[in-house]
Protein backbone atom coordinates (compact mmCIF):
# COMPACT_ATOMS: atom_id res chain seq x y z
CA UNK A 1 0.00 0.00 0.00
CA UNK A 2 2.36 2.70 1.00
CA UNK A 3 4.56 1.97 -2.67
CA UNK A 4 1.45 2.17 -4.17
CA UNK A 5 0.98 5.53 -2.75
CA UNK A 6 4.73 6.82 -3.57
CA UNK A 7 3.73 5.30 -6.74
CA UNK A 8 0.60 7.64 -7.27
CA UNK A 9 2.68 11.51 -7.11
CA UNK A 10 5.40 9.95 -9.88
CA UNK A 11 2.31 8.32 -11.96
CA UNK A 12 0.62 11.73 -12.00
CA UNK A 13 3.41 13.88 -12.80
CA UNK A 14 4.50 11.94 -15.95
CA UNK A 15 0.83 12.14 -16.62
CA UNK A 16 0.72 15.55 -16.41
CA UNK A 17 4.17 16.34 -18.33
CA UNK A 18 2.85 14.22 -21.17
CA UNK A 19 -0.21 15.98 -21.19
CA UNK A 20 0.99 19.71 -21.28
CA UNK A 21 3.83 18.53 -23.85
CA UNK A 22 0.68 16.82 -26.47
CA UNK A 23 -1.26 20.10 -25.92
CA UNK A 24 1.55 22.13 -26.27
CA UNK A 25 3.02 21.12 -29.46
CA UNK A 26 -0.85 20.42 -30.83
CA UNK A 27 -3.21 23.24 -28.27
CA UNK A 28 -6.20 22.30 -31.40
CA UNK A 29 -6.93 19.36 -29.53
CA UNK A 30 -8.44 21.57 -26.53
CA UNK A 31 -8.63 24.92 -27.75
CA UNK A 32 -10.46 26.39 -31.04
CA UNK A 33 -7.99 28.85 -32.97
CA UNK A 34 -9.09 32.17 -33.00
CA UNK A 35 -9.72 33.99 -36.21
CA UNK A 36 -7.84 37.12 -35.68
CA UNK A 37 -4.92 35.79 -38.23
CA UNK A 38 -1.68 37.54 -40.02
CA UNK A 39 1.46 36.76 -41.48
CA UNK A 40 4.64 38.68 -43.22
CA UNK A 41 2.34 42.06 -41.05
CA UNK A 42 4.41 45.60 -41.10
CA UNK A 43 3.53 47.21 -37.87
CA UNK A 44 4.66 50.98 -38.13
CA UNK A 45 5.62 51.97 -34.29
CA UNK A 46 4.30 55.35 -33.57
CA UNK A 47 2.80 56.04 -37.39
CA UNK A 48 6.51 55.62 -38.41
CA UNK A 49 8.72 57.35 -36.14
CA UNK A 50 11.53 56.87 -38.45
CA UNK A 51 10.28 58.51 -41.56
CA UNK A 52 7.92 60.98 -40.64
CA UNK A 53 7.71 62.79 -37.21
CA UNK A 54 6.33 59.92 -34.79
CA UNK A 55 2.04 59.65 -34.27
CA UNK A 56 1.56 62.28 -36.96
CA UNK A 57 -1.08 62.06 -39.95
CA UNK A 58 1.88 62.67 -42.25
CA UNK A 59 3.66 59.64 -40.85
CA UNK A 60 0.73 57.42 -41.28
CA UNK A 61 -0.31 58.74 -44.69
CA UNK A 62 3.41 57.48 -45.87
CA UNK A 63 3.06 54.44 -43.66
CA UNK A 64 0.18 53.42 -45.30
CA UNK A 65 1.37 54.39 -49.12
CA UNK A 66 4.62 52.41 -48.38
CA UNK A 67 2.83 49.49 -47.36
CA UNK A 68 2.71 49.05 -44.06
CA UNK A 69 -0.16 46.68 -42.81
CA UNK A 70 -0.53 48.04 -38.95
CA UNK A 71 -0.73 51.59 -37.94
CA UNK A 72 0.60 51.34 -34.28
CA UNK A 73 0.07 55.00 -31.98
CA UNK A 74 -0.62 55.83 -28.53
CA UNK A 75 -3.29 57.81 -27.19
CA UNK A 76 -3.65 60.29 -24.18
CA UNK A 77 -6.31 62.64 -22.48
CA UNK A 78 -6.17 65.97 -22.95
CA UNK A 79 -7.38 68.31 -19.71
CA UNK A 80 -10.95 69.07 -22.27
CA UNK A 81 -11.54 65.33 -22.46
CA UNK A 82 -9.80 64.83 -25.99
CA UNK A 83 -8.18 61.77 -26.60
CA UNK A 84 -4.95 62.17 -28.89
CA UNK A 85 -2.78 60.60 -30.24
CA UNK A 86 0.54 61.58 -28.15
CA UNK A 87 3.25 59.15 -26.29
CA UNK A 88 4.87 61.25 -23.97
CA UNK A 89 2.93 62.28 -20.60
CA UNK A 90 4.36 65.67 -20.72
CA UNK A 91 5.45 67.78 -24.32
CA UNK A 92 9.44 68.06 -23.09
CA UNK A 93 10.93 65.41 -25.57
CA UNK A 94 8.41 66.02 -28.51
CA UNK A 95 8.03 69.79 -28.35
CA UNK A 96 10.39 71.77 -26.50
CA UNK A 97 7.81 72.32 -23.69
CA UNK A 98 7.90 71.18 -20.01
CA UNK A 99 4.39 70.83 -19.53
CA UNK A 100 2.16 67.72 -19.08
CA UNK A 101 -0.38 66.81 -21.62
CA UNK A 102 -3.06 66.17 -19.87
CA UNK A 103 -2.91 69.81 -17.70
CA UNK A 104 -3.59 70.95 -21.44
CA UNK A 105 -6.39 71.63 -23.49
CA UNK A 106 -6.05 70.53 -26.97
CA UNK A 107 -6.50 73.68 -28.99
CA UNK A 108 -3.41 74.93 -26.87
CA UNK A 109 -0.95 72.23 -27.19
CA UNK A 110 2.18 73.17 -29.33
CA UNK A 111 3.76 71.80 -32.57
CA UNK A 112 6.24 68.87 -32.70
CA UNK A 113 9.60 70.17 -32.57
CA UNK A 114 11.45 70.42 -36.56
CA UNK A 115 13.52 67.07 -35.46
CA UNK A 116 12.96 64.62 -32.70
CA UNK A 117 15.34 61.51 -32.29
CA UNK A 118 14.38 58.08 -32.75
CA UNK A 119 13.28 56.49 -29.65
CA UNK A 120 14.63 52.77 -30.77
CA UNK A 121 17.04 54.04 -32.91
CA UNK A 122 20.38 55.69 -31.68
CA UNK A 123 21.58 58.52 -33.13
CA UNK A 124 19.01 58.91 -35.57
CA UNK A 125 16.17 61.37 -35.95
CA UNK A 126 13.22 62.14 -37.91
CA UNK A 127 11.75 65.13 -39.43
CA UNK A 128 8.24 66.21 -41.36
CA UNK A 129 6.02 68.83 -42.87
CA UNK A 130 3.16 67.54 -40.15
CA UNK A 131 4.31 69.03 -36.71
CA UNK A 132 0.50 68.92 -35.61
CA UNK A 133 -0.72 66.72 -32.40
CA UNK A 134 -3.56 64.67 -34.07
CA UNK A 135 -7.13 63.17 -32.53
CA UNK A 136 -7.56 59.62 -32.51
CA UNK A 137 -10.99 60.87 -34.10
CA UNK A 138 -8.99 62.55 -36.81
CA UNK A 139 -6.97 59.38 -37.64
CA UNK A 140 -10.18 57.02 -37.34
CA UNK A 141 -11.83 59.18 -39.81
CA UNK A 142 -8.83 59.48 -42.14
CA UNK A 143 -7.99 55.77 -42.08
CA UNK A 144 -11.57 53.90 -41.67
CA UNK A 145 -10.30 50.57 -43.05
CA UNK A 146 -6.72 50.33 -41.64
CA UNK A 147 -5.75 48.19 -38.87
CA UNK A 148 -4.37 49.76 -36.04
CA UNK A 149 -2.54 48.86 -32.89
CA UNK A 150 -3.33 51.60 -30.10
CA UNK A 151 -1.53 51.94 -26.84
CA UNK A 152 -3.42 53.08 -23.87
CA UNK A 153 -1.20 54.92 -22.36
CA UNK A 154 -2.98 56.16 -19.08
CA UNK A 155 -5.04 53.98 -16.58
CA UNK A 156 -8.22 56.36 -16.89
CA UNK A 157 -11.70 55.43 -17.51
CA UNK A 158 -12.83 58.43 -19.08
CA UNK A 159 -9.89 57.55 -21.56
CA UNK A 160 -10.77 54.41 -21.97
CA UNK A 161 -14.46 55.16 -22.25
CA UNK A 162 -13.80 57.83 -25.17
CA UNK A 163 -11.32 54.87 -26.86
CA UNK A 164 -13.45 52.21 -26.65
CA UNK A 165 -17.11 54.28 -27.60
CA UNK A 166 -15.28 55.60 -30.52
CA UNK A 167 -14.16 52.05 -31.97
CA UNK A 168 -17.51 51.15 -31.73
CA UNK A 169 -19.27 54.24 -33.67
CA UNK A 170 -16.45 54.14 -36.38
CA UNK A 171 -16.90 50.18 -36.31
CA UNK A 172 -13.93 49.28 -35.54
CA UNK A 173 -13.98 46.28 -33.59
CA UNK A 174 -12.75 43.81 -35.84
CA UNK A 175 -9.53 45.80 -37.12
CA UNK A 176 -8.08 47.48 -33.53
CA UNK A 177 -6.30 46.10 -31.04
CA UNK A 178 -5.47 48.05 -28.20
CA UNK A 179 -2.59 47.45 -25.81
CA UNK A 180 -1.16 48.92 -22.23
CA UNK A 181 1.26 48.58 -19.59
CA UNK A 182 -1.34 48.49 -17.06
CA UNK A 183 -3.25 45.34 -16.50
CA UNK A 184 -6.73 47.92 -15.01
CA UNK A 185 -6.72 49.14 -18.35
CA UNK A 186 -7.29 45.39 -20.55
CA UNK A 187 -9.36 44.19 -17.64
CA UNK A 188 -11.55 47.37 -18.18
CA UNK A 189 -11.35 47.10 -21.95
CA UNK A 190 -12.36 43.75 -21.94
CA UNK A 191 -15.32 44.90 -19.61
CA UNK A 192 -16.52 48.15 -21.88
CA UNK A 193 -16.38 45.93 -25.22
CA UNK A 194 -16.10 41.87 -25.15
CA UNK A 195 -15.82 42.17 -29.39
CA UNK A 196 -12.45 44.37 -29.18
CA UNK A 197 -9.06 42.85 -29.97
CA UNK A 198 -6.66 42.94 -26.82
CA UNK A 199 -3.16 42.72 -26.87
CA UNK A 200 -1.35 40.72 -23.46
CA UNK A 201 0.37 43.83 -21.02
CA UNK A 202 3.58 43.68 -19.74
CA UNK A 203 1.94 41.28 -16.56
CA UNK A 204 0.51 38.92 -18.92
CA UNK A 205 3.77 38.33 -21.04
CA UNK A 206 5.37 37.75 -17.77
CA UNK A 207 3.01 35.39 -17.22
CA UNK A 208 2.80 33.46 -20.15
CA UNK A 209 6.21 32.77 -19.83
CA UNK A 210 5.83 31.44 -16.18
CA UNK A 211 3.12 29.11 -17.64
CA UNK A 212 5.05 28.08 -20.76
CA UNK A 213 8.15 26.89 -17.98
CA UNK A 214 5.85 25.18 -15.74
CA UNK A 215 3.53 23.30 -18.12
CA UNK A 216 0.44 25.16 -17.60
CA UNK A 217 0.05 27.03 -20.70
CA UNK A 218 -1.91 24.72 -22.58
CA UNK A 219 -4.30 24.22 -20.23
CA UNK A 220 -4.65 28.15 -19.97
CA UNK A 221 -7.76 30.02 -21.61
CA UNK A 222 -6.14 33.36 -23.37
CA UNK A 223 -8.49 35.49 -23.91
CA UNK A 224 -5.95 37.99 -25.66
CA UNK A 225 -5.43 38.13 -29.44
CA UNK A 226 -1.82 39.30 -29.71
CA UNK A 227 1.48 38.77 -28.12
CA UNK A 228 4.01 41.76 -28.07
CA UNK A 229 7.27 41.82 -27.06
CA UNK A 230 10.42 43.49 -27.34
CA UNK A 231 13.31 41.27 -28.68
CA UNK A 232 15.24 41.11 -24.81
CA UNK A 233 18.57 41.48 -26.53
CA UNK A 234 17.74 44.98 -28.25
CA UNK A 235 16.16 46.09 -25.31
CA UNK A 236 19.64 45.32 -23.63
CA UNK A 237 21.59 46.72 -26.43
CA UNK A 238 19.99 50.31 -26.23
CA UNK A 239 20.01 50.22 -22.23
CA UNK A 240 22.46 50.98 -20.17
CA UNK A 241 22.09 49.36 -16.58
CA UNK A 242 22.37 51.50 -13.67
CA UNK A 243 24.60 50.51 -10.59
CA UNK A 244 21.47 49.71 -8.73
CA UNK A 245 19.95 47.62 -11.19
CA UNK A 246 20.28 44.11 -9.80
CA UNK A 247 20.49 41.26 -12.32
CA UNK A 248 20.47 43.64 -15.28
CA UNK A 249 24.26 44.31 -14.27
CA UNK A 250 25.48 40.50 -14.28
CA UNK A 251 26.91 39.29 -17.65
CA UNK A 252 25.12 36.38 -17.66
CA UNK A 253 21.26 37.31 -17.09
CA UNK A 254 21.10 39.40 -20.54
CA UNK A 255 21.58 36.24 -22.53
CA UNK A 256 20.17 33.80 -20.08
CA UNK A 257 17.25 36.26 -20.40
CA UNK A 258 17.02 36.51 -23.66
CA UNK A 259 17.08 32.48 -24.67
CA UNK A 260 13.77 32.49 -22.17
CA UNK A 261 11.73 34.91 -23.88
CA UNK A 262 12.76 34.11 -27.49
CA UNK A 263 11.64 30.51 -27.30
CA UNK A 264 10.12 29.22 -30.77
CA UNK A 265 8.12 26.82 -28.78
CA UNK A 266 5.86 29.69 -27.10
CA UNK A 267 5.70 31.50 -29.90
CA UNK A 268 4.51 28.49 -32.48
CA UNK A 269 1.99 27.37 -29.77
CA UNK A 270 0.28 30.60 -29.66
CA UNK A 271 0.44 30.78 -33.32
CA UNK A 272 -1.07 27.58 -33.41
CA UNK A 273 -4.46 28.73 -31.29
CA UNK A 274 -4.32 32.50 -33.60
CA UNK A 275 -2.92 34.76 -31.19
CA UNK A 276 -0.73 36.51 -33.24
CA UNK A 277 2.86 37.59 -32.12
CA UNK A 278 4.59 41.31 -32.57
CA UNK A 279 8.12 41.58 -32.37
CA UNK A 280 9.14 45.44 -31.76
CA UNK A 281 10.70 47.47 -32.60
CA UNK A 282 13.29 46.13 -35.10
CA UNK A 283 15.30 48.63 -37.26
CA UNK A 284 18.10 46.25 -38.25
CA UNK A 285 17.95 43.87 -40.75
CA UNK A 286 20.05 41.21 -38.31
CA UNK A 287 16.88 41.73 -35.41
CA UNK A 288 14.62 40.97 -38.64
CA UNK A 289 15.95 38.22 -39.49
CA UNK A 290 15.91 36.61 -36.08
CA UNK A 291 12.77 37.07 -35.39
CA UNK A 292 12.15 35.55 -38.82
CA UNK A 293 14.30 32.64 -37.50
CA UNK A 294 12.00 31.96 -34.80
CA UNK A 295 9.15 32.13 -36.70
CA UNK A 296 7.78 35.36 -35.91
CA UNK A 297 6.66 37.48 -39.06
CA UNK A 298 4.60 40.21 -37.38
CA UNK A 299 7.12 42.91 -36.88
CA UNK A 300 7.07 46.56 -35.41
CA UNK A 301 9.02 49.20 -37.09
CA UNK A 302 10.31 52.81 -37.50
CA UNK A 303 10.85 52.31 -40.84
CA UNK A 304 8.43 50.75 -42.76
CA UNK A 305 9.35 51.56 -46.14
CA UNK A 306 12.77 49.63 -45.39
CA UNK A 307 11.29 46.86 -43.69
CA UNK A 308 8.58 46.58 -47.10
CA UNK A 309 12.06 46.50 -48.99
CA UNK A 310 13.72 43.77 -46.42
CA UNK A 311 10.19 41.62 -46.70
CA UNK A 312 10.42 41.54 -50.87
CA UNK A 313 14.10 40.41 -50.26
CA UNK A 314 12.97 37.83 -48.02
CA UNK A 315 9.59 36.41 -49.20
CA UNK A 316 10.24 37.05 -53.11
CA UNK A 317 6.83 36.44 -54.64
Amino acid sequence: MSTLWLLLPVVSLLLYVLLSLIFLFYPNLIHKTKKFRFSQTIIAHRGGAGERLENTEEAFDNSVKVGANVLEMDVRLTQDGDVVVFHDNDLQRTCGDSRIISQCDYKDLPQYKKAIPVTFYKGRESTGKDRHIPTLRTVFERFPDVLMNIEIKENNEDLIEKVIEMIKEFEREEITILASMHNEVIKLCRQKNKKVLLAFNKCGVTSMLFALYTGLLPFLHLREDVFEIMMPSLCFRMFTPQPDDGLLQKKWFPPLFDKLVMNRVLFRHLQARGIEVFMFVLNQEDDVRRALSYGVTNIMTDYPSWLVEVYKEIFPR
